[in-house]
């Protein structure tokens, strides 16, 4: 990794270690992290591959969200495994199972089964609609076109594409799509707002020096931290 100053890498607040050989680097690296996962301790590290998608698929998974419950196979089972976990629901197919015994009970099974059925009918119909409506705004987060420089270039790829270690590049009035940290900003002063979807939707002021890394398309590099564990 190659950056014009030692200035420009300070005011970005980046703690760089500079790999000279980083694929030489890149297997101990990955054993030290599996054997930091293996077991709860007091801290571990977390290595971050700047623009270095194959190294970086390894460690973590991509940018895909999904909020949805069910899937076609689950649906079903998970369903009624949902609405039979209601008090309510057991006494009533209690005394539905009863009635297909004709020694105790002299109504038509009919009269109790039809109405449970059709409750139960309307409350999956409600579930799955709401859960399509689930996957249809996780599918247009993910397919969501967005701007990432790497390589020399500044290209196009989808939301659910983009990796840990990955430069996304931001225009005005831009969704951010994913946890991201500041490294630049094109205003004069160096001010960038970043304004919530939350009710109250109040704008974060963030500043950023004016410096910036020109370079930046082919910028790459390892960040090293530590996470500390309550």
């Amino acid at each position: 990794m190659e950056l014009d100053s030692i200035e420009n890498q300070k005011k970005f607040g980046l703690i760089i270690k500079v790999a000279v050989e980083v694929g030489a680097l890149k297997s101990e690296i990955n054993r030290e992290l599996a054997g930091s996962l293996s077991f709860i301790a007091p801290t571990m590290k977390r290595y971050v591959y700047i623009n270095d998608d194959e190294s970086t698929q390894e460690l973590y998974c991509d940018n895909r969200i999904s909020n949805r419950k069910y899937t076609v196979f689950t649906f079903l089972p998970k369903n009624l495994w949902e609405q039979f976990s209601r008090f309510m629901n057991q006494y009533f197919l209690l005394i539905a199972c009863l009635q297909l015994w004709p020694l105790i009970t002299p109504v038509n099974p009919a009269s109790t089964w039809g109405p449970l059925i059709f409750i139960f009918a309307v409350s999956a119909t409600k579930e799955a609609w709401d859960d399509y409506n689930r996957y249809l705004s996780d599918k247009k987060a993910n397919e969501e076109e967005v701007w990432v420089v790497g390589e020399g270039i500044k290209k196009h790829i989808q939301a659910q594409d983009i990796r840990v270690g990955n430069i996304v590049w931001l225009r005005e009035n831009d969704e951010i799509p994913c946890d991201l940290v500041l490294l630049g900003t094109s205003d004069p002063q160096g001010v960038c707002y970043v304004e919530g979807n939350l009710p109250a939707k109040q704008a974060m002021l963030c500043y950023m020096s004016k410096a910036y890394i020109p370079s930046i398309s082919c910028f790459t590099g390892l960040l090293q931290s530590l996470i500390q564990r309550l």
